[in-house]
């Protein structure tokens, strides 16, 4: 309001104003005594609603304003008298002209796209090249990059893209009507069809059509005139007496080679001519699509390739294919050589250029084509990817023929920091904060532009251009609140930049920690999906090995659950060692044979029975090779059990391995045929994020218990006669076996209603209450706990928590520690009043360096240094006009 701000002397005044409708300001917090005061008027509520509204409507207004405005001031077609004096542009915000202004604007828009129609021809080519490849196709793009988008092309150009189109629709019809004849597919048809389509089809009949139509289009905003043609057909006209006869003799072969030869080296010339051109700077445009098909590429040549690995796979692994680094440093060089190109503002190196890109997006295109035709069916991901590269790469020739069309400026002008808009400075800084482009960029321009400066001095004056460029906009920034002197800050700039800085610390402290927290969508099973036993004497070759492959269908088994059930019922020890319901039960059961022989010397099994009988400590060592699919520890784990072998079992083994070297097959009941390993192993293995292991028992659990009793024989190999292999056998873990380790086996009725009921479940904690259970081979339960992956960044399962936020958030950390302090040393060269005339002292040393005036370039360089080493001159030249 207009009245002063002042809080209520006491409740009863105040109560008397709002009974009365007046407006009262009153503090937020009484408590704090905050100086804020809030406006209490119930019935300006509503009028508040619509002045909002109505500040919308007029932004809206203003958007189709400024809109229509530029449309017709890029339009052709208004100087020529075909835009509609009534649809004139309207700048003012009255709401009655709304339907006023839409009709404008749709008018604006269509006069637009006339005065462009040869643009979207152009655009129709590559979209027909993209979507649609083909050989004529490609022929037609080729021409447009070629020739049509370096001059303006001749009416002829048209005539002939007609006649090519219309060829190539009627021989498409033609291949049509002999394959409904024949009714099969002819040698004549079949080649149409590879020359015109890449499906083998006419499906892409309707977009020649609309091909025709926009040339068509185009051909009569050319007889009217709206275009002055000829900057690639000028040439002297010789007015002739049509009544004087020649007869001179037609010209040779020879002659016309001459000529064409001379009007084309005469065209090249006008091309890379510099004389009636004013000169347009679109480097800018050119280097973003570079960079985006750079990128691009980088992510996608997996993909083209037929590779079903990725970027990110290939740097775990530490191996990137040749092929990709080479082609990334072609294009690196590429860019590189136009920037040099940019900077000696050379027509005929960017005319050769142009001509190099242009084969290599024809070379492109031919590929795709062949692609195409050759997959079937092709790929949705590798056609998107080869469609956006070509796109993008069209886009970055076009701005390169346009650059070539209207030549070079002779000062180089800066698009994102001649003048100061929020989205410019936004891409500036994108710009700055990109890695290696600055630094390139400034090495590039020092090596290739004569200058006096040393490249430090270079760099230090590329340096303060950017402090400068800030300082503006900074305050731009604060002339765009428009805050009085005294006036608290905004509410809406405190949100869009406290709060947001406040979520981003936020985020920076506690993202590491969700990724590894329980409910994380991160979390997957992890997994066991290779698995190798061997058991050896100790000191001995091992006398058995098995390894097995765990099968995808077991990996993506939901019956698990039912086999954690019935192990936590059956086996109460493991419900205190970690046996969790969200855990994933893996059955894994090896070959009961060995795979390979027991390979042992003479004097080693002399030395393994002289143990034996001498009554020496001999142990059984299972070794147990799990590997994993994911982890943040090693993939591949190593779990050792030792079974310490009875004295009461020595004279047993000894006579088993004895029996096993002189090959004794009668029956003699004195000699035992294979050796009892009561208790042997643990087949119960817990696969937890870091590490597999077996589950530890209590000290008062039994000394048998998630134990299991198995048997060792030996039996002669019949390939090779004399050398044995062991088999190892152990009692199942259910009453009817393991199954085949991808389904659940076969319940017994005591199983099925312990599963069922949760009642009298037998007890299967030790080893010895198996021994009604069937032999199976050697088998494992493994739990494997959840892991936190995702496709795209595996690399985090291979660290830890600890690793992640002593990297990672320390790392943010110290660079806001950075971004934060020091400020007060930077006082004298950010808060300016007004650095405009620094700026302009910066763009003078620039504009003498281009005008090859390096004396001055030097002088200003030193003025400025001078100004930058005492803070009052600095204090000074920043000064606002009114000031100076």
């Amino acid at each position: 309001g207009s009245f002063s701000v002042r809080p209520a002397p006491n409740s009863a005044r105040v109560r008397e104003k709002i009974d009365a409708g007046e407006g009262v300001y009153m503090p937020t917090d009484f408590s704090f005594e905050l100086a804020e005061w809030d406006y209490v008027n119930t019935e300006h509520l509503e009028e508040g609603i619509k002045d909002f509204i109505n500040e919308t409507r007029t932004l809206v207004h203003k958007i189709v304003d400024a809109s229509t405005q530029w449309l017709l001031h890029h339009s052709l077609a208004v100087e020529l008298g075909f835009f509609d004096s009534r649809v004139e542009y309207r700048g003012t915000g009255d709401s009655k002209h709304s339907e006023d202004r839409l009709e404008s604007l749709a008018h604006a828009m269509f006069q637009f796209l006339l005065s462009y129609t040869d643009w979207l021809c152009f655009m129709m080519f590559v979209y027909n090249t993209i979507y649609f490849p083909s050989l004529f196709i490609i022929l037609l793009t080729a021409s447009t990059f070629c020739y049509a988008l370096l001059v303006t092309p001749h009416n002829f150009y048209w005539e002939a893209a007609v006649v090519y189109v219309e060829s190539v629709i009627g021989l498409k019809a033609f291949a049509l009507v002999m394959q409904s004849a024949n009714k099969s597919d002819g040698f004549f048809p079949r080649a149409i069809l590879h020359f015109c389509s890449h499906s083998g089809s006419f499906q892409d009949m309707s977009s020649d059509l609309i091909l025709i139509v926009l040339i068509v289009l185009h051909k009569s905003m050319l007889r009217w005139g709206i275009w002055y043609v000829g900057d690639d057909m000028e040439r002297t006209r010789v007015i002739r007496n049509p009544s004087k006869r020649n007869f001179r003799r037609q010209p040779g072969i020879g002659t016309l080679l001459a000529q064409v030869c001379r009007r084309m080296g005469s065209w090249f010339r006008r091309r890379v001519s510099m004389e009636d051109k004013l000169g347009k700077d679109l480097y800018m445009v050119e280097f973003f699509f570079e960079g985006c098909f750079f990128t691009t590429l980088l992510f996608s040549y997996y993909s083209l390739v037929g590779s079903d690995s990725d970027l990110v796979s290939s740097i775990q692994t530490n191996l990137i294919p040749g092929a990709l680094v080479l082609w990334q440093a072609f294009l690196f060089l590429l860019i590189t050589i136009n920037r040099v190109v940019y900077l000696f503002r050379s027509l005929p190196m960017k005319l050769v250029l142009h001509y190099f890109n242009t084969i290599l997006l024809i070379f492109g295109c031919l590929w795709f084509w062949n692609a195409m035709r050759r997959r079937e069916p092709p790929r949705a991901d590798f056609t998107f990817r080869c469609q956006l590269l070509i796109a993008l790469k069209s886009l970055q020739l076009a701005c390169s023929a346009q650059q070539i069309k209207y030549g070079y400026a002779r000062i180089a002008c800066n698009r994102l920091t001649d003048e100061y808009t929020d989205f410019k400075y936004y891409i500036y800084i994108l710009f700055r904060v990109m890695p290696f482009v600055v630094e390139v960029k400034s090495i590039l321009d020092w090596t290739f532009t004569r200058t006096t400066l040393k490249l430090w001095y270079w760099l230090k004056l590329e340096d303060i251009h950017h402090e400068l460029l800030v300082a503006r906009a900074d305050i731009e920034d604060t002339k765009y609140h428009n805050r009085r002197v005294g006036a608290p800050f905004p509410a809406w700039p405190k949100c869009k930049s406290g709060l947001c800085f406040f979520l981003l610390i936020m985020m920076i402290l506690f993202m590491p920690l969700l990724w590894y927290a329980s409910f994380s969508p991160a979390l997957t099973y992890n997994y066991v999906n290779v698995t190798s036993v061997e058991v050896a004497f100790e000191a001995s070759p091992a006398l058995f090995k098995s390894e097995v492959v765990i099968p995808q269908e077991q990996l993506r088994n939901e019956d698990t659950v039912q086999v954690g059930s019935w192990i936590q019922k059956m086996h109460p020890v493991l419900a205190r060692h970690m046996l969790d319901e969200e855990n994933s039960v893996q059955i894994i059961s090896l070959t009961g044979y060995s795979q390979t022989l027991w390979d042992i010397s003479t004097p080693a099994r002399k030395m393994l029975l002289h143990r034996l009988s001498s009554g020496s400590g001999v142990s059984l060592v299972i070794t147990t090779t799990v590997t994993r699919v994911r982890g943040f520890g090693k993939s591949v784990n190593r779990v050792k059990q030792t079974w310490p072998i009875p004295k009461d079992k020595y004279r047993d083994v000894a006579m088993v391995i004895d029996r096993a070297k002189s090959h004794v097959n009668e029956v003699n009941e004195s000699i035992p045929t294979a050796i009892e390993l009561n208790c042997f192993y643990s087949p119960f293995l817990f696969n937890s994020p870091l590490s597999v292991q077996r589950y530890t028992l209590d000290p008062d659990d039994a000394p048998c218990s998630l134990m299991a009793n198995c048997m060792l024989s030996f039996e002669d190999d019949e390939a090779f006669p004399g050398r044995q292999y062991a088999n190892l056998q152990c009692r199942s873990l259910f009453q009817n076996g393991n199954g085949n380790g991808i389904w659940p086996p076969k319940w017994s009725p005591e199983e099925q209603a312990c599963i069922s009921h949760g009642d009298q479940c037998p007890n299967y904690d030790s080893a010895d209450n198996n021994d009604q259970h069937p032999w199976a081979p050697l088998y494992f339960v493994v739990t494997s706990a959840k892991a936190p992956f995702y496709q795209g960044a595996g690399f985090l399962a291979s660290v830890g928590i600890m690793t992640l936020s002593s990297t990672f958030v320390f790392t943010l950390a110290r660079v806001l520690r950075w971004l934060l302090t020091g400020q007060a040393y930077r006082v004298p060269l950010e808060d300016m009043k007004d650095p405009t005339r620094l700026i302009q002292l910066v763009e003078d040393i620039k504009l003498a360096r281009a005008e090859g005036d390096l004396m001055l370039e030097e002088q200003l360089y030193k003025e400025l240094i001078h100004i930058y080493q005492s803070t009052e001159l600095l204090k000074y030249w920043s000064r606002l006009d009114m000031q100076r």
